[in-house]
């Protein structure tokens, strides 16, 4: 479940527990109803054919719906039960009435004999001593109508200020990334040459279907099998299933940019040699590699290999390094043509500071 929805979760939940245990008045229920819809509305406009955006939204209003259908049937619950007591209340006062010649002066007379329990806070006076007493009793009753009055007063400010903060929101941090990474991947789509491929590639691992460890192995090595095989068609496949789900994925476009060379299909080939020189440039443009200070920086370890076979190396040997709060991966490569070895850095904060996140939740 992703961070919106817990905090839309949290935030229903404790509206219910204001508006059925405290006010009591379906307040909240109504004022979620007059806020709600016109902002849904709002929003769902604005959100157009983003799809993830708009399965959000539909999501959250329908943790609210649930929440103002839980309050009116507490409500309703509460008020029969509140009916049900004054009723054995009245019946308790006119049995004590029919005994004693009188009703009593206060609810406590009428326990243990008339009502075994005492729960709740009746209101409750008798015409005594002229109007001296009702007048006393009335005053006591404004009075406690007044601290009622205020307190609820307040739980409903609060409370419309926890609405109209949360309320279709939460989602608009994570939506704006989706929505970031959505604009720059249409620009990319269109061949726009001005792009940041960095800024696409950090975009994607801010959106909900970034997984850094969550590679379809069997699938890419069916793509790399199949190039080797010389089935470029498959290869296409295979790489399109990749792209489909995570389009930053170099290795799928390197290997869609041969097949296509090899098919002939020019279009096809420059896009995909375009989208990987792009990728490739924004990692090499990070850093040097040849300190942990001036390390390329990656979203997934992928990108590590990805580059390293692309500049003609191979990895001999791979170790974790820490310094100075932040992940290294110290790679030990051997160039396959020269024989060359070099030692390359890679930051691996951002998969890292992910997998530790899904640790916590």
């Amino acid at each position: 479940m992703s961070i919106p929805l817990r905090k839309t979760i949290i935030t229903a939940f404790l509206l219910f527990a204001v508006d059925a245990f405290v006010l009591n008045q379906f307040t909240i229920a109504v004022f979620t109803i007059i806020l709600g819809v016109p902002v849904l509305l709002v929003k769902l406009f604005k959100a157009g054919k983003d799809r993830e955006r708009v399965n959000l939204l539909v999501s959250k209003a329908g943790i609210y719906a649930i929440m103002v259908i839980l309050i009116i049937g507490a409500n309703a619950l509460n008020n029969m039960i509140a009916e049900s007591r004054a009723k054995d209340i009245i019946a308790a006062c006119e049995q004590f009435k029919a005994k004693n010649g009188c009703y009593p002066d206060k609810l406590s007379d009428l326990a243990p004999d008339y009502l075994r329990h005492m729960g709740g806070s009746i209101m409750y006076s008798r015409k005594r001593r002229g109007n001296m007493l009702i007048e006393a009793q009335m005053k006591g009753i404004k009075g406690e109508n007044k601290i009622l009055t205020i307190y609820r007063l307040f739980a409903i400010v609060l409370m419309l200020l926890i609405l109209t903060g949360n309320i279709f929101a939460g989602e608009d941090d994570q939506l704006k990334k989706t929505s970031d990474y959505q604009t720059l991947l249409k620009r990319v789509m269109s061949f726009d040459r001005t792009v940041d491929f960095k800024a696409l590639r950090l975009s994607y691992a801010e959106t909900q279907d970034y997984n850094p460890y969550g590679d379809d192995k069997a699938k890419k090595a069916e793509m790399f099998e199949a190039l080797r095989n010389k089935q470029y068609e498959k290869a296409v496949s295979s790489a399109q299933a990749i792209l489909e789900k995570k389009f930053v994925d170099i290795e799928a476009h390197f290997v869609s940019s041969i097949a296509f060379r090899e098919m002939k299909n020019a279009g096809r080939y420059n896009f995909h040699h375009f989208v990987t020189g792009g990728l490739i440039d924004s990692i090499l443009d990070s850093g040097d590699g040849k300190t942990p200070e001036t390390a390329f920086v990656i979203i997934e370890t992928g990108e590590e290999y990805a580059l390293l076979g692309i500049i003609g190396f191979e990895v001999v040997r791979q170790s974790l390094i820490k310094s100075n709060g932040h992940s290294y991966d110290k790679m030990e490569t051997k160039h396959r043509k020269t024989g060359e070895t070099a030692i390359f850095f890679f930051n691996v904060d951002i998969p890292f500071n992910w997998l530790n996140k899904q640790f916590k939740k």
